[in-house]
Parts: C-alpha cells; sequence; structure tokens
C-alpha cells in the first residue's frame, strides 16, 4: 500500500538514553506508524536491566522485535534481518508507516544498506581445515571471501572468526531464492546526538536506569548468597554476559 509521504520508513538512531523510543512514539503518533526495535538486547525476554525497553512510553503504539527470544538463545543479525523485513511489508500491509528505532548499528545498516545475508549451515569439513591455522591466516582467508566485513570484532575471537569464514563462503555459493527479498525502501534517517552533561552529572534517564539496574542486582545477589541452593547458571550470549558485566560493574560502584 503507498505511503501517504515521500518516504516509506522511518528510521530514528542513536546513543543509550537519548530519547530514540520517545521520539519514535510521538513520530508514530503523528504519522500512523508502528515500531520495530534495532536493538540487539532488547530481543531478549526478561533482559529489563539497562537495554532501555521503556516499553510504559509506547502506549496504543504497536511495537516489534521486543521479547522475541529467550535468554541465552542465539540470535543473529540473518535473524535480525528477516524478522524486521516482514514487520515493515505487515505494517505496510495494514496502510501503516514502519518506524525502525534503535541503538544497534550492525542492524541498521542490515537493512538500510540492503546486507546480502543468508542462512549458512555449519560446515565440519571446512571446521576442520580451519582448525590448524594461525589467526593471522583465518583473517587473511575470510578478507578474501569478503575485503569489507560487516564486523570486523570477529578479528578477535577464534570461534567467530571460523563462523564469519563459513558464512562468507556460504554466501558466495548462495543461490538466488535463498538471498533475503528486499521490499522498496525510501527511507528518512533521523539521528539523536547525545550532548554531554555538565561535569559531575548524569542525564536522569542514565541515572534512573543505573539506579535500578543495581537495586536489581543487588537484591539478586543478596538472595544467591543467603540461598543453599546452587547458583543460576544458564547459556552465555552476548546478551546475558553484557548484561551479568553491568549488574555487577553497578553494583560495585
Amino acid at each position: 500500500m503507498p505511503m501517504p509521504y515521500p518516504f516509506d520508513l522511518l528510521t530514528v538512531l542513536g546513543p543509550t538514553a537519548s530519547g530514540k523510543t520517545r521520539l519514535g512514539v510521538k513520530l508514530c503518533h503523528e504519522l500512523n506508524g508502528e515500531i520495530i526495535s534495532a536493538d540487539s538486547r532488547q530481543v531478549y525476554r526478561g533482559m529489563n536491566i539497562g537495554t532501555g525497553k521503556d516499553l510504559e512510553e509506547y502506549g496504543e503504539i504497536p511495537f516489534h522485535l521486543i521479547d522475541i527470544a529467550a535468554a541465552g538463545e542465539e540470535f543473529s543479525l540473518f535473524d535480525f534481518q528477516r524478522r524486521c523485513l516482514e514487520a515493515i511489508r505487515s505494517i505496510r500491509g495494514r496502510g501503516r508507516l514502519p518506524a525502525m528505532v534503535g541503538g544497534t548499528g550492525l542492524y541498521l545498516d542490515a537493512v538500510l544498506r540492503r546486507y546480502r545475508l543468508v542462512a549458512v549451515a555449519a560446515d565440519p569439513r571446512l571446521r576442520a581445515e580451519l582448525a590448524p591455522l594461525p589467526m593471522e591466516e583465518l583473517i587473511r582467508r575470510l578478507l578474501e571471501l569478503k575485503p569489507a566485513p560487516h564486523n570486523t570484532t570477529d578479528f578477535r575471537d577464534r570461534e567467530h572468526l571460523t563462523r564469519a569464514i563459513e558464512i562468507a563462503a556460504g554466501e558466495k555459493q548462495a543461490a538466488a531464492p535463498d538471498l533475503p527479498d528486499f521490499p522498496p525502501v525510501t527511507p528518512l534517517i533521523l539521528g539523536i546526538r547525545w550532548v554531554p552533561p555538565a561535569p559531575g552529572r548524569m542525564p536522569r534517564r542514565t541515572s534512573g536506569r543505573l539506579s535500578w539496574a543495581s537495586g536489581a542486582a543487588t537484591r539478586r545477589w543478596q538472595a544467591r548468597a543467603s540461598s543453599s541452593a546452587p547458583p543460576i547458571t544458564r547459556p552465555a550470549s552476548p546478551a546475558t554476559t553484557g548484561l551479568e558485566h553491568l549488574s555487577i560493574r553497578v553494583q560495585a560502584c
């Protein structure tokens, strides 16, 4: 369904606690829109400390891609891109404007720059071939396959680097039906610039989040210390690991 504006995808981006959600909600009220969260931490259910979900701000504005994965579940860039494109089509089908709001740059780029991402299964033979190679050789192999990789942080982790080579090799062999089906996109991109506060002061939104996180973290660790049961464990993921680290750092401040 054609949009009554010169754009068909609103994008609001900016740093943490800069007011992205509030601005996105206000614009959706004015432009008949629905929000698609582009945040790699907000996809996880129960991960509410420091993730800025701000669910109370949405009101009657529908939102998508928040609380859709279990803690510890893998949710990749590929998963986000496919789910986001599905949401864009669904929102447009209802005659409303999709508004992508977020702070994960790679997620935003995957849609706005139309990344060519495909599903690639594990390749045991390739992994066995790569296993004895030094990191420098793995980096060289990846750059041969993909001279401009999306995520250079893979260079610091052997497992991630091996998987990146596996994916890059799979993308070279992908058939056209396996590629993402991009709807036409004419975006309007709004960036929020964060102005640092005066020395010694912290923005109210950030201060409030950290204060709440500190109290929650303290209660959790006190409960564990007073219990005779073994501590709770769960598979680590980038979201859960970062969250635990945040809780510990805040508690120690």
